[in-house]
């Protein structure tokens, strides 16, 4: 992938349009060599499904209706943080290719849960995979490191399963029905309440 940016000595300045390999292979045009920083930078402008930053950073399920944003916590929470959970996830999921990762990525927008992922139905996997993060929550729960109203963020997702009806699914039917196509309805809708 190109380098968007670099840090110089007198700050940030463009890298040029050529890739990072060709920058580690041949440096920068200043003759620089590059450094440790640099790879830590070029991960930054990167936008991948998953960022390698100080943490993971989780891009593909930005924008869930505001009353469910706490279910992408709870569900990364679930599933990175408890061992187990994390290698069964693992299990399942280890042997679909990056051409079949591809073409589910790809269908995900419009098949939604009807999607597949190599030949098993991603709704099945979903389910699954929410059942790791659940017992990942719980078992953090009973440890002590979460509340026990965490549970109830992932209510959403068993919903999304139950009803075979994703988030964007429902925005689209409401938009042409509760919202009846207009922009004012929609905004009213999804206005972020104020802090009290």
């Amino acid at each position: 992938m190109p380098v968007i940016y670099r840090r110089g000595p007198s700050g940030y300045c463009l890298a040029g349009p050529r890739t990072f390999a060709d920058h580690l292979r041949d440096g920068f045009d200043d003759g620089t060599a590059l450094h440790w920083e640099d790879w830590l930078s070029h991960l930054d402008q990167i936008y991948t499904t998953v960022r390698v930053r100080q943490t993971l950073e989780t891009r593909a399920p930005d924008g869930p209706p505001y009353p469910h944003v706490p279910a992408v916590p709870a569900l990364w929470t679930g599933l990175a943080y408890h061992a187990p959970s994390r290698a069964a996830a693992w299990e399942l999921l280890r042997h679909y290719t990056p051409e079949e990762n591809n073409a589910a990525q790809q269908a995900l927008p419009t098949a939604g849960l009807a999607t597949r992922l190599g030949g098993d139905s991603v709704r099945d996997l979903a389910r699954h995979l929410l059942g790791l993060v659940r017992a990942g929550l719980q078992a953090r729960i009973h440890a002590g490191l979460e509340q026990p109203r965490a549970l109830a963020f992932l209510d959403p997702l068993n919903e999304i399963l139950d009803t075979n009806e994703t988030f964007a699914e429902q925005t689209a039917r409401r938009w042409q029905t509760t919202h009846n196509n207009d922009p004012a309805r929609y905004i009213t809708a999804h206005r972020i309440p104020p802090a009290t």
